[in-house]
């Protein structure tokens, strides 16, 4: 696996993601979640599993809901980052991500759900 990285020749990866999802699928209407698997980005896994759940991987599921300090953190990541820009290929003001979700199914590995809803 490799981390998120962008060269200046390369398109947005969040443009790559609308157009595959948009291969499989008419529109974008129904997407509800983005998953990120075996999260290996320094950035969001650190704050994740050193500052925001240091006990981490003892809870199984974790929530941060929209608003919360926790939520803004994890926004401000580079995963955090892609969520948004996807979700910003919607149109203006009529999606958000309402919260995120950490998984950590299996020993050290930590999963995250994006939950995306209508405003």
């Amino acid at each position: 696996m490799q981390n998120i990285k962008r060269t200046h020749e390369s398109p947005n990866i969040s443009e790559l993601a609308l157009t595959i999802y948009n291969r499989e699928y008419d529109s974008t209407a129904d997407l509800r979640h983005i998953f990120f698997t075996t999260v290996i980005n320094e950035q969001t896994r650190t704050l994740i599993t050193e500052d925001l759940y240091p006990s981490w991987p003892t809870a199984p599921v974790m929530t941060w809901e929209h608003g919360t300090p926790q939520f803004e953190q994890i926004i401000g990541t580079r995963l955090g980052h892609l969520t948004g820009y996807i979700v910003g290929g919607f149109d203006r003001g009529t999606r958000r991500i309402a919260r995120v979700v950490g998984y950590s199914l299996y020993r050290d590995i930590l999963d995250l759900r994006f939950d995306i809803e209508p405003m």
